[in-house]
């Protein structure tokens, strides 16, 4: 950022600071609650992920015997790889967009000031 950009950043947070007191903080505190949230809802997926990958992977001995005989059976075992590991694309995603809010939670503070 360029020198200018950081002094309109901070007499930003001044303006709000005198206006309402208090808000450049309530700002910080939302976007530290949603980095949470995200880093939640991550880790939720990521089991539920988790499980169904391991479920979906081990295949009993019967299970081997009829995919061999059949074409249709790949088509769904391709359908649920597809959902397992597009669920567990979602939840790494959700982990990293949480963990950036932690991370600066000031910048995300000035973007929910965006209009």
């Amino acid at each position: 950022m360029s020198p200018k950009e950081m002094e309109g950043i901070k007499q930003l947070i001044e303006l709000l600071n005198n206006a309402l007191p208090g808000t450049w903080d309530i700002l910080v505190r939302q976007s530290y609650i949603y980095g949470i949230g995200l880093l939640i809802l991550g880790a939720i997926i990521g089991i539920i992920s988790f499980l169904l990958i391991r479920k979906f992977n081990n295949p009993t001995p019967d299970e081997v015997d009829k995919a061999k005989n059949s074409d249709k059976e790949d088509e769904i075992e391709g359908a649920i790889a597809v959902g397992t590991y597009g669920t567990a694309f979602l939840a790494l995603l959700l982990l990293i967009i949480g963990s950036l809010y932690l991370l600066n939670p000031g910048y995300y503070a000035i973007q929910m000031l965006k209009p």
